[in-house]
């Protein structure tokens, strides 16, 4: 089976279809991952916030949120741990009395 339709000899057409297999099962594995480290981003800019002693620490924390964000536009992942991870670091940095002002200013352009 040829998936591109391309004419591949008879004698290549297991080789062919091997690495057919394997760049999909790469493109697979490499999506789960780049979703997998999004989420683990995220849960970082949350520890980062709850580890701030003060409102300079936490708003450092939002606004370097506020680039990951901009610089990740297309990040996917597990949405309901992300909503977590997100709710539990502005919960920190509010409580510090941290200014997300640039952070929502980049939520609010995506």
């Amino acid at each position: 089976m040829n998936f591109f339709k391309v004419a591949v000899p008879s004698g290549l057409a297991f080789i062919y279809n091997y690495a057919m297999r394997s760049i999909f099962a790469t493109l697979i594995i490499s999506s789960s991952l780049l979703a997998c480290s999004a989420n683990k981003e995220i849960e970082k800019f949350a520890d980062k916030a709850c580890a701030c002693a003060d409102d300079k620490c936490a708003t450092q924390v939002a606004n370097d949120f506020g680039v990951w964000i901009k610089d990740n536009k297309n990040a996917r992942g597990d949405e309901d741990k992300a909503a977590k991870d997100m709710e539990r670091m502005m919960k920190c940095i509010t409580d510090k009395k941290g200014d997300v002002t640039k952070l929502m200013d980049a939520i609010k352009d995506l």
